[in-house]
């Protein structure tokens, strides 16, 4: 089973927890044997800014020993996405900015 990692902004805005909740339920819908974690959902602490490194750093961590990153809303504008980007392109790992690249990957094409 491959376990996708799903990167999304949050800023501490409660409807971007909703937005990556309907990805992960479409995703599910079309590919069941993969499973999705997002760290919004998973990390249920309040946002605070004193401890956003603390916070960024257990998400990746978690990020690392996914199969795949999958990035998602307006990434390339989150201080914490383009983090997980730019770690993600040290590991060398693999990631999809779109749904079709993200499909193709878990159909094994």
């Amino acid at each position: 089973m491959k376990v996708i990692y799903i990167s999304h902004p949050y800023g501490g805005e409660e409807n971007n927890r909703t937005a990556v909740d309907k990805i992960i339920l479409k995703l599910g819908e079309t590919f069941p044997d993969a499973a999705y974690f997002s760290p919004l959902h998973a990390l249920r602490r309040p946002y605070d800014f004193k401890n956003y490194d603390r916070d960024l750093d257990a998400a990746i961590e978690i990020m690392k020993r996914c199969d795949a990153v999958f990035f998602t809303g307006i990434w390339s504008e989150s201080t914490g996405c383009r983090e997980e980007f730019e770690t993600a392109n040290k590991l060398n790992m693999r990631y999809f900015c779109n749904t079709q690249s993200l499909m193709k990957y878990l159909k094994g094409e």
